[in-house]
């Protein structure tokens, strides 16, 4: 699937259910991450902030930092509107291979329904990139969608990071309400 900009409708809708009723999901799983506080961590795809600012609201406790990265001009926009309360965060705009992200800098990289978007033979030069933006001993927290119309297998998932070297701590199958399957699992560097 190639990118393109998400439309005002999406937007709308999205902003609307993740900030109300959807703010629970992006907030449990933000508190499932049992982060410390003091981390710095990368949020690849971040969107309109629905989990980012729960992320943020943990980091600004423990004098973390986050990153948000997107490739989306219309997400950047509102995230940056939606997140200007936090000092703690700062936005990257572009393709991960773009940006200026030096290596080896994060303790942890968010990939939260991101994944499963990208066209599949780009996926691993992605992971790629991004493994080089992690410290080592770090994590990528992934949580995707497993539907067949939109979304990606568990195996394929545990495939990729196996292919980058990455070792599995924790992978487990949820079923969320509305939501339907989804893959969480947690990798190290």
């Amino acid at each position: 699937m190639k990118f393109e900009e998400p439309g005002s409708t999406e937007v709308f809708f999205t902003v609307a259910v993740c900030y109300s009723i959807g703010s629970p999901f992006y907030k449990n799983y933000a508190k499932s991450l049992n982060l410390n506080g003091n981390e710095k961590i990368l949020d690849y795809g971040s969107g309109s902030g629905a989990l980012s600012r729960h992320v943020a609201q943990i980091l600004l406790k423990g004098e973390g930092h986050l990153t948000c990265v997107d490739i989306s001009r219309k997400w950047m926009n509102i995230i940056k509107k939606t997140m200007n309360k936090y000092p703690n965060v700062n936005f990257k705009f572009g393709k991960i291979d773009n940006v200026d992200i030096p290596d080896e800098s994060y303790d942890a990289i968010i990939i939260h329904y991101v994944l499963h978007d990208i066209e599949s033979d780009l996926r691993g030069d992605i992971l790629k990139v991004l493994i080089q933006k992690l410290k080592d001993g770090g994590k990528i927290y992934i949580r995707e969608p497993i539907a067949d119309n939109h979304g990606m297998s568990t195996s394929e998932i545990k495939k990729l990071m196996q292919k980058a070297g990455l070792k599995e701590i924790n992978l487990k199958i949820n079923k969320i309400r509305f939501m339907g399957q989804i893959t969480e699992a947690i990798f190290q560097k």
